[in-house]
């Protein structure tokens, strides 16, 4: 393999730039976690996000000054067979999937009480795999696990039933609904910060997926309190919503207004907007509904 820098160009080659052999088929994830298996990102001072190519050239260098070369790789080789997850495991998750993807980082982190390294990689897919690999865990108990989670999803899953009054694209409503979730703490652990309304969507729905881990009835409660405060905030941002007038009225007109109500079977509110309605409709407009004046 030629070992390239961040921009591209090819590395000269000299004792710690040659790939050992062993390990032809370590690539960048392989690298990544090598470096913290054999505990170099201390060592050498490599952050989180510090290059692979930087990663590489390290690990290359600790394998060919090792005095015990060939040994160091057998061992290195065995470890990754026990750690590094086979990705055929992962092939049921759609990348793009970032629903799913969530709700899967936020059972790693629930379930193995892992802390969660923010601002790792260009998307969750690749957060999910870097996970997965440095999950302190045998390779059985990684494969145990996402195979009990693609089980399970199905059942954890929302349905579509009770999520489709929520809109994709509508970034106003989605943006209401997270900062409403946030409120009263039902929200997942959120790597980055959304700002796309596929984003808003996705965590709501992943944090709506996290709550069927609970009472049934009570995420019943919040969802159904949720839709019914959002068809209020709506109607009220519509203009449609009513204000409290206070019309004097005479004992006579008020008892006549109470049999009209009762005639009609109109809450009195009712009959006096009809009654306005209907002689604004006679006085002002003409027969094809326009402004007389």
């Amino acid at each position: 393999m030629t070992i390239s820098r961040d921009d591209g160009k090819p590395v000269p080659k000299g004792r710690s730039t040659v790939q050992p052999d062993g390990l032809e088929n370590f690539g960048a994830r392989e690298v990544r976690w090598a470096c913290d298996y054999l505990n170099l990102s201390m060592q050498f001072s490599l952050g989180i996000n510090s290059s692979i190519y930087q990663k590489t050239i390290v690990l290359y260098n600790y394998i060919n000054n090792n005095p015990d070369k060939e040994n160091a790789i057998k061992t290195l080789i065995i470890a990754k067979e026990n750690f590094l997850l086979d990705l055929k495991y992962i092939e049921w998750i759609n990348n793009n999937d970032y629903r799913l993807i969530l709700w899967l980082i936020n059972r790693i982190i629930n379930e193995f009480n892992f802390q969660y390294p923010t601002g790792l990689n260009s998307n969750l897919y690749e957060d999910l795999i870097f996970n997965l690999d440095y999950l302190k865990i045998e390779i059985n108990s990684k494969i145990n696990f996402i195979q009990h989670k693609r089980a399970e999803w199905p059942r954890i899953k929302t349905p579509e039933k009770d999520i489709k009054w929520l809109m994709p694209d509508n970034t106003i409503q989605l943006k209401w609904a997270w900062e409403y979730m946030v409120k009263f703490g039902k929200t997942v652990f959120v790597p980055y910060p959304p700002i796309l309304a596929k984003e808003y969507y996705d965590l709501i729905l992943a944090s709506l997926d996290l709550m069927t881990y609970g009472n049934p009835s009570d995420k019943k409660l919040f969802l159904d309190k949720m839709k019914k405060t959002w068809s209020q905030k709506k109607f009220r941002d519509s203009g449609k919503a009513k204000k409290p007038y206070h019309i004097p009225l005479t004992k006579s007109t008020q008892a006549q207004l109470e049999k009209l109500a009762k005639f009609k079977n109109l809450r009195k509110d009712q009959v006096i907007e009809e009654l306005i309605t209907k002689e604004y409709e006679t006085t002002q407009l003409d027969e094809k509904g326009k402004m007389k004046y």
